[in-house]
């Protein structure tokens, strides 16, 4: 993935550069001048991020240029700053941005805001939102999957752990919905590993179990889960959490995606 970094200091490239050495992604520096847009426009980054305030225009009116060419319309933008979040919307409407890094961030944080916006970003241009069921019943399956069916999703299924891993890694879903107890992995097992892996932590898990004692609900939110929904299932329950979960997750890119599902207010 290209990323654009709007600064005047090649210094601000070196340290991204360090810090995203060892994955795919590719920064390149920019400047806020004309000749500078002109190029970025031609290059068509997936993500563009702000690393200092442009000299010869607010902020407010750079970012407003950027979205209103059709060049760049697709472009997730990301802002870094050193004020304090707080302070922030005094500088410009987060919704006009898809992510914030606050100064000094680290390289996690810095691969976390980059991740999410992939992953927003696969998302928005799959064109029908994409989910996965991992359960051993194919009474379940079945059951989740006419839901799932009836709110706009094209739907995946796996019935064991091992096999749900591989599907969820190849298909990169917009949601997944996964049992426990299952064969050769189990679903805290299945969301561990999905939560170590940058292509696929970011992908919201919901746990659909039987088991809802505490501590298996603790242990589903410590293996990378983010819902948990027992069985059988409320499916207006189910609704409500992937409703708050697809309108929410990924500021104006999850907001746009979500809209083009069948969901209700």
């Amino acid at each position: 993935m290209r990323i654009a970094l709007i600064d005047e200091s090649p210094t601000l490239l070196s340290i991204w550069k360090s810090m995203l050495a060892e994955t795919d992604y590719e920064p390149e520096i920019f400047g806020s001048r004309d000749t500078e847009l002109a190029r970025l426009k031609v290059e068509a980054p997936e993500l563009i991020v702000f690393g200092s305030m442009p000299k010869d225009r607010s902020l407010l009116e750079l970012v407003s240029r950027l979205k209103q060419s059709d060049a760049l319309r697709e472009s997730a933008l990301v802002l870094a700053t050193s004020l304090e979040r707080e302070k922030i919307p005094d500088l410009i409407d987060l919704e006009l941005v898809d992510g914030v890094l606050v100064k000094p961030f680290q390289k996690d944080q810095i691969l976390d805001v980059v991740d999410r916006v992939r992953t927003a970003r696969v998302s928005f241009e799959r064109g029908t939102p994409l989910a996965a069921i991992v359960d051993d019943s194919q009474t379940a399956r079945a059951i989740l999957n006419n839901q799932l069916e009836s709110m706009g999703f094209e739907v995946v299924t796996a019935s064991d752990g091992q096999e749900g891993l591989e599907l969820i890694t190849e298909t990169l879903p917009d949601l997944a919905l996964v049992d426990v107890e299952m064969p050769v992995l189990t679903g805290f097992e299945l969301c561990r590993r999905l939560s170590e892996d940058s292509r696929t932590r970011r992908i919201p898990v919901i746990i659909v179990s039987s088991v809802v004692d505490e501590a298996s609900v603790k242990k589903g939110f410590t293996s990378g889960s983010i819902d948990f929904v027992p069985k059988p299932v409320d499916t207006n329950l189910l609704v409500e959490r992937i409703h708050e979960i697809r309108g929410e997750r990924f500021g104006p890119l999850g907001r746009a995606r979500a809209q083009s599902l069948n969901l209700e207010d």
